[in-house]
């Protein structure tokens, strides 16, 4: 749920944000069907699971963020072999 990720963030990345900032991502989210929600338990909480649409997002994202760090390598290496 949104608490569970607000947690998160602050635990593994120190990363604090505001609830609000934090919902109004997720709700973007779901509106894009890249994420779909549930309520589940006694509390009602929103449980979110990332969808399909979802899944090839952060695939494509991964694989572009990919070969920017690799053309980025390339060309810190180019430059150290020109400079020695």
């Amino acid at each position: 749920n949104g608490y569970q990720i607000l947690r998160h963030l602050k635990e593994e990345f120190a990363i604090s944000f505001s609830p609000g900032t934090v919902y109004h991502v997720i709700y973007g989210l779901e509106r894009q069907k890249l994420i779909e929600s549930e309520t589940e338990g006694e509390e009602k909480s929103r449980v979110y699971r990332i969808t399909e649409k979802g899944q090839k997002v952060l695939e494509s994202t991964y694989t572009v963020s990919e070969t920017i760090t690799n053309l980025v390598a390339y060309i810190v290496s180019e430059k150290k072999q020109e400079l020695a």
